[in-house]
């Protein structure tokens, strides 16, 4: 029971990366030099990559620029599986 736990935690977690990397526009976060560094796929581009696959062994992301889309008017939910 706790192996099939775990497989789902952690498709979940790889599920909302995948997310976070395609709507993520530009970061910044703090380096392990304590040194504050604005990154985006033009600007700093490698550690842009480098630090989004990098599980958090380059630095603390502190802020996020992220791409939003409008929601629709209307949502149908249904529920029945």
């Amino acid at each position: 029971m706790f192996v099939k736990r775990t497989c789902a935690c952690m498709q979940a977690i790889i599920y909302i990366m995948i997310i976070i990397v395609f709507v993520l526009m530009k970061f910044w976060f703090d380096s392990g030099k304590g040194e504050s560094v604005t990154c985006s796929s033009q600007t700093n581009s490698e550690l842009f990559h480098g630090v989004l696959g990098g599980l958090g062994q380059f630095g603390i992301i502190t802020r996020a620029r992220i791409a939003l889309a409008p929601a629709p008017k209307r949502v149908r939910l249904n529920l029945q599986n």
